[in-house]
């Protein structure tokens, strides 16, 4: 786990490593497309001070997930699926995983 002195330039972070199916995921989007799309709209439009660097278009997003590159679609995948699927972590995820001693973590320093 990382979290940075000043957030102008970087975001916390937790740095894992997951095995996935990448069927598995664009089959859980597609049944869930409607919410995921509105998920992603709001997630990936720029406005005044945010440039977002990632698609809000579905069909992008699905066509570039299977690309390895892209670890920050995979992150919003999980995070959507949280949101969805296990609401009593969606507000306090990471707090809710450490008192339940789920993960072992380390702070690292940049």
């Amino acid at each position: 786990m990382y979290s940075p002195k000043q957030y102008n330039f970087s975001s916390d972070e937790i740095n894992m490593s997951v095995e996935y199916d990448p069927d598995t995921i664009t089959k859980y989007l597609d049944d869930n497309r409607e919410a995921f799309t509105a998920y992603i709209k709001t997630e990936n439009t720029s406005y005044d001070g945010f440039r977002s660097f990632m698609t809000n278009d579905y069909d992008t997003y699905i066509r570039t997930l299977r690309d390895d590159t892209h670890e920050s679609q995979l992150t919003q995948v999980l995070e959507f699926y949280i949101e969805n699927n296990m609401p009593e972590l969606r507000d306090n995820i990471v707090e809710e995983l450490y008192s339940e001693s789920y993960l072992e973590y380390e702070y690292i320093t940049k």
